[in-house]
């Protein structure tokens, strides 16, 4: 989905950013520590560990998907003890596929 550029100027958090948070809830840390070690509004953290909650399956399929797409002998990552933490597996191994098909960006 495309968003206006407008919604894309107010965000003040990059993708690495809200990625470490959910990496954090992944291993096991609570949205008030993630909000103390990223300098982030607990209810900002909150509300982006909410939205990911909804889609953690979704995003662990989308990109185990991807891995399987792009690597030319997929190996899907073992299960990491939750949905979040399959989920960060799966961006990962995808991540690494893209990179070593594609090599890195810039």
């Amino acid at each position: 989905m495309l968003l206006p550029l407008g919604v894309l100027v107010r965000r003040a958090d990059a993708v690495g950013v809200v990625g470490a948070a959910i990496a954090a809830k992944a291993a096991g840390l609570g949205a008030r520590p993630i909000a103390g070690l990223l300098d982030r509004p607990l209810g900002t953290v909150r509300e982006w560990l909410r939205r990911f909650a909804g889609r953690v399956e979704g995003v662990r399929g989308w990109f185990t998907g991807l891995l399987c797409a792009v690597a030319p002998d997929p190996v899907p990552p073992q299960p990491a003890g939750s949905v979040w933490a399959d989920a960060v597996a799966a961006m990962r191994a995808a991540a690494a596929a893209v990179m070593a098909r594609f090599g890195s960006p810039g």
